[in-house]
């Protein structure tokens, strides 16, 4: 008899722990898990966006990405600095000399995604005069991932290939 009380009481337990941490997980997803200056940001730039989650960048410099609802995300600093923004887009509502560049960096490949990211602050947090704007184009070609990054005036930044297992 002891025994299963033990048990019960084990199980009582774990499903305590259980409904504590999911609890705990469901309110760092709220709106009030940033602080009140990057709360402020967000509320200015994006007033009618739905927030999707929110959880901390990087642990010593307490960066957040906050994903919407509707797609994309933006990258905030706990003081309130936007790092990032970036958004879903397509071949054709891109500038032509970045569409042209991604169409000629892989030929024959099937884009998956396009996504802009437009950069306002560096990680150590200087803000930069003049933000920086990056499209980044995932395709599939011959079983393996490509992901193509390109500048606003169609400058090939970066090519990276992957094999099916990620490598």
């Amino acid at each position: 008899m002891k025994k299963e009380y033990c048990k019960v009481i084990s199980l009582i337990i774990l499903v305590a722990v259980l409904i504590c941490t999911i609890v705990y997980a469901e309110e760092c997803s709220k709106k009030d898990a940033l602080p009140s200056a990057a709360q402020a940001v967000v509320e200015k730039m994006y007033p009618n966006r739905e927030l999707a989650k929110i959880e901390a960048e990087e642990e010593s410099l307490k960066l957040y990405e906050v994903d919407f609802a509707d797609g994309g995300s933006m990258v905030i600093s706990a003081e309130g600095t936007v790092v990032s923004i970036e958004t879903k887009e397509s071949l054709q509502s891109i500038p032509s000399a970045v569409a042209e560049s991604i169409s000629q960096a892989v030929k024959g490949a099937d884009i998956k995604k396009i996504e802009k990211e437009v950069i306002y602050a560096e990680i150590k947090l200087a803000e930069l005069g003049t933000q920086k704007t990056v499209y980044e184009a995932k395709m599939n070609k011959d079983g393996r991932e490509i992901e193509v990054k390109v500048d606003a005036s169609g400058v090939i930044l970066g090519i990276e290939k992957k094999d099916e297992d990620g490598d």
